[in-house]
């Protein structure tokens, strides 16, 4: 009977000890560190400014792409992790626009505040 008890707790023990070795460790937390890491590279100036269809973007999205594979995330989009997204592109013609705060009824124009603040920089307005 005790060597029965014995062998059933040798055996439990076994059983957690491949359990425990089995279980890999969560390679992938956060960490301040890594995040900042990934913010540096995007933002850098190798990055162009990102402006949509530049050579910038097509960099920032090759490097998500390789974070991601390299994290095991599996793709979602309609073309890998690529989903297409269409875009309308407006052009402002500045000598027919205008734009003014409103507040409490009183419209005042841009200009006069934007030539306030070149007129008296750093000053509250």
């Amino acid at each position: 009977m005790r060597a029965k008890l014995l062998l059933v707790l040798l055996l439990l023990t076994l059983g957690l000890a491949v359990n425990l070795w089995a279980r890999q460790p969560v390679a992938n937390h956060f960490d301040g560190k890594t995040w900042w890491n990934h913010v540096k590279v995007l933002a850098d100036d190798k990055m162009e400014g990102r402006e949509t269809g530049s050579e910038g973007l097509r960099k920032a999205e090759e490097y998500v792409v390789h974070q991601l594979t390299k994290a095991g995330l599996e793709p979602a989009g309609t073309n890998g992790y690529y989903q297409p997204v269409k875009f309308i592109s407006r052009q402002i013609i500045e000598k027919d626009s205008t734009a003014a705060l409103v507040r409490n009824g009183t419209e005042e124009p841009l200009a006069h505040v934007c030539r306030l603040w070149a007129e008296n920089p750093g000053e509250e307005l």
